[in-house]
Formats: structure tokens, C-alpha cells, sequence
């Protein structure tokens, strides 16, 4: 019968068997957010700082009419001139925050308003002990209103004018917050997911923060959710009069930006040198990139062999795996840089489903498996089938979502090459006879069926599969083959 393959619940980076294409419908990211663009659209609100809803639109006309925040439409906009630097054509910004540094790299020519903008109110020192007030998982995290009333102000009545939309609110993209045209100021916000639908509004990003960054931006904590009146969370308005002792009072849990400097040009950032560790996730050519120079690089195989192999040394024998980089260049990257640093050891084959594959990613050690999460790379095009033998990486339903879990076609399987499945490599029949013999008795994760829980096994690692799952298959070790 025919069958397809989709993402079923909230954390599951995996393929997975349904009945019937038109019964498919759009399921949640591994942040446990809707990734339905027209849901997204729906329900997540613009970060702005008066919220741009559905209804503030169509009220704005009314001159007496208050918006979400309770700052009037008609309120004045003063075009700031005064206290205004140009900024370098490019240049780097460090966030010291309560959870780690993180850098912006900031390009002029993205959005050139908002880098002077931006440079001038990290050099006067604005970005000091400022919190993120309101962090949405999955949509974005949003901070710029000071923690001393007199200076949000300030700033708040010199707006600059609007820029062009050049680049997109991707994943990891910039932007300064804004309520309307022309009123850009001092708020900015840092885009969780690919926010395409903010480009239409006029949200013009001007820096972009590299998947290192994000991993430390993915952990600021959004127990608080969103700000009121919608929500829980802190209220603007609070904010701009009563400053951080109201926030530190009233949401004590809130990570904040304790400086932020410009970083002196040719000078190394230290999350970069820190990224040399094993088990940690390097920028590599294709990381979430989709530059013209970027995508060659990835496609050239820059500092990975053309050909290579893997030895997967396992619970129930070895098996080489041939890799063809120019099959799909940014897996095979990804597959050479994780096996050089050790990630597969002590890894299980937590999904296992006779006829159709075994699956295999998730780091034993969660703290490992969390700085990996969100390091995706670029999707790349599907020149092989997915048949007995070939091996690919999982992904959810989104594009560009690969990061560290593969699978092993123990069937053809070609129903997953429409669906953007690229296989990266092959084992070949004598390889094949230890794959076929894994454990397979738990079948299908949870909650379609009694095996695995993807969830609890990222949070709880290798301690959780081997109370409730003891029969399962692991690698022992992965290492580039040298015969």
C-alpha cells in the first residue's frame, strides 16, 4: 500500500509512516512550536513593541485609539539625526549575557539605518543590565528597553527611519522592533525560527548571530512567555516607567544583557575557540548559510575527502559506511565533522522498525545532545535514492533541519527521496547482515507506539534507554576508516 513519510509529534526529528498523504497535516518543530506558517502567522504577534495585531490594524486609523501597549497611533515620531555615528561596513557586537557570549555580526549594507543605530547605542553603553522581557519559543526573543526609566525615554522618542528589507528574518537574523513606520528605536529581537512572514512587514534585519550564538539564545528562559495584556509576561509599559525593579521583582527568572561592546576588528571571538572541543558544533561551509560562495565551499567538500569511510564498531559487529561527498556535500560535512569529534560513541539505535529502517543520533549525554540541537545545516538536493544500504540524515518537516541523527534504509524506501531526504553514503551487503540483525522489539517511539521517547531520551540521555529500553543496540565507536 502506499504509504508516506512525515513528522509526527513535538521533538521528533524523524521519518515516519502514515496512512495516507491527505490526512498529512503541519505538526510541531523540536522546540515544541507550531510549525505551520499559517499558524505561526496567526498567533504569533509581530515583535514589535506595540503589538501590530490583527486588530490594532484596523483601529489605527482612529487618532484617539490606544494600541495593545498603551501608546497612542498618533503619538509623535521624532526622526533622530542627533547622537548618530556611521558605522563600519561590517562589524561585530558581544553580548555578555546571564547564559554566555554571543556575537552579532552586523553587515551595513543589510540595513543601514538600523547598523548606525545599533553601533551607536552599543558604544554609548545602552545594552547595560537590559533584559530579555519577552522570549516566545519558537518565534523570537526580544530585549532594548532599558533597566533605567529616564534612559528608555530617551531613546524612545529618537526613532530612525525605516530601512528596505534586504535579508530575511531567518533563524538566528537581527532585526530592531518596530510599531509602525519610522519608529525603530532601541528594541531589537532575535529570530528563534524562519520568520519569512515578519520581511512583508518591514522588520529589516541587520545582523545575524552564527548557530554557537543561538545555541546560548536557544537556552534564555521563556517560562514567562508572552507580555501582558496578551500574556503572563512583563508589561511594556511597566518596564518604561518602573524599570528593572519591577522586572526583577515581579519575573526574577529573566536572563539579561550585562554589557555589550564592540569587538575590535581581526580579533578571535572565544565561543568560536571554545567550539574546538569535542562534541561541540563548528561553523561549517553550509551551517544554516545559503550564500553563493558558502554553497560552493560546502559543495566542493572544503576540508572533507571526496571519498571516504566510517567504521561503526557496534553491539552487534562492525560495518563500514562509504561516503560520497558530491551526493550530498553539506551531510557529508556534517557526518566527517561528527565523527572526527566523537559524537556516535555510546550512541543507541533507538528507533528500529523492521522493513523500513533503524535510526541512530541522539547524543547519550544531554549536555552534549543540547549544544548540537539547534546546529542545523543547509538542506542538500537529493542525487541518490533512499534503497537498502543507503544512509541519510533525519529531519523534521522544515526546510534546513538536519543536525546530528541518520538512518539506515533497510528497504528501498524511495516514497522519502520526494520529501527531501538526501543519502550522504552506503553500507554495502556484508555491512548490511549487522544492521539487519539490531534489536527491533520496541518498534515504533512514542507516542505512536511503546518504543523510545525522543523527549525524554534528549533530556535524560543514555540513564533513560537503559532503565526502560535495555535491549537496545548501540555504537561503541565511529572512526574515519584507514586501512
Amino acid at each position: 500500500m502506499a504509504c508516506e513519510v512525515k513528522q509526527t509529534t513535538s521533538d521528533k526529528t524523524r521519518p515516519s509512516t502514515v496512512k495516507s498523504s491527505t490526512t498529512q497535516k503541519a505538526k510541531t518543530n523540536t522546540r515544541g512550536v507550531s510549525t505551520s506558517q499559517a499558524q505561526i502567522k496567526k498567533v504569533s504577534v509581530p515583535p514589535n513593541r506595540d503589538l501590530k495585531t490583527p486588530q490594532a490594524k484596523k483601529v489605527s486609523k482612529r487618532p484617539t485609539k490606544q494600541i495593545a501597549r498603551g501608546q497612542s497611533v498618533t503619538a509623535p515620531t521624532r526622526i533622530a539625526q542627533q547622537n548618530r555615528a556611521q558605522a563600519p561596513n561590517q562589524y561585530k557586537v558581544r553580548l555578555d549575557t546571564t547564559r554566555g557570549a554571543v556575537f552579532i555580526h552586523v553587515d551595513r549594507s543589510w540595513s543601514p539605518r538600523g547598523a548606525d543605530r545599533f553601533y551607536t547605542l552599543v558604544k554609548s553603553g545602552y545594552y547595560t543590565d537590559i533584559a530579555f522581557f519577552r522570549v516566545i519559543s519558537g518565534f523570537m526573543a526580544q530585549t532594548g528597553l532599558s533597566g533605567d526609566p529616564k534612559l528608555s525615554a530617551k531613546w524612545g522618542r529618537a526613532s530612525i527611519q525605516d530601512d528596505p528589507v534586504k535579508k530575511s528574518n531567518q533563524r538566528g537574523m537581527v532585526t530592531f522592533a518596530t510599531r509602525g513606520k519610522n519608529t525603530r528605536s532601541m528594541q531589537f529581537f532575535i529570530n528563534y525560527r524562519n520568520n519569512a512572514f515578519l520581511d512583508k512587514q518591514g522588520f529589516s534585519p541587520f545582523g545575524q548571530i552564527d548557530a554557537a550564538g543561538m545555541a546560548i539564545i536557544d537556552r534564555l528562559h521563556n517560562g514567562y512567555g508572552e507580555g501582558a495584556p496578551r500574556g503572563q509576561g512583563p508589561s511594556q509599559a511597566e518596564i518604561r516607567t518602573r524599570g528593572n525593579a519591577y522586572l526583577k521583582a515581579k519575573f526574577p527568572k529573566l536572563d539579561y544583557i550585562r554589557r555589550a561592546s564592540i569587538v575590535p576588528p581581526n580579533t578571535a571571538t572565544k565561543p568560536m575557540t571554545a567550539l574546538k572541543k569535542a562534541n561541540e558544533p563548528v561553523q561549517l561551509a553550509g551551517l544554516n548559510k545559503t550564500s553563493k560562495n558558502q554553497t560552493k565551499e560546502a559543495s566542493e567538500g572544503k576540508d572533507v575527502p571526496a571519498k571516504y569511510k566510517v567504521l561503526f564498531t557496534t553491539t552487534k559487529g562492525r560495518f563500514l559506511v562509504h561516503v560520497t561527498t558530491a551526493w550530498a556535500p553539506f551531510g557529508a560535512q556534517r557526518f566527517y565533522q561528527l565523527v572526527t569529534q566523537g559524537f556516535y560513541s555510546n550512541t543507541a539505535f533507538f528507533r528500529v522498525i523492521q522493513g523500513f529502517m533503524a535510526q541512530v543520533g541522539i547524543n547519550g549525554d544531554p549536555k552534549v545532545n543540547a549544544r548540537w540541537r539547534n546546529a542545523t545545516i543547509t538542506d542538500d538536493p537529493v542525487t541518490q535514492t533512499n534503497k537498502r544500504g543507503f544512509v541519510t540524515f533525519a529531519k523534521t518537516g522544515r526546510p534546513n533541519s538536519r543536525t546530528t541523527q541518520f538512518f539506515i534504509n533497510f528497504s528501498n524506501n524511495t516514497r522519502l527521496d520526494k520529501m527531501g531526504f538526501a543519502p550522504f553514503g552506503f553500507i554495502d551487503d556484508k555491512g548490511m547482515a549487522v544492521v539487519d540483525a539490531l534489536y527491533s522489539g520496541y518498534g515504533e517511539g512514542a507516542p505512536r507506539g511503546k518504543g523510545p521517547a525522543q523527549g525524554m531520551f534528549s533530556s535524560r540521555g543514555n540513564a533513560y534507554l537503559k532503565q526502560y529500553f535495555p535491549k537496545l543496540d548501540y555504537i561503541i565507536k565511529a572512526e574515519i576508516y584507514k586501512p
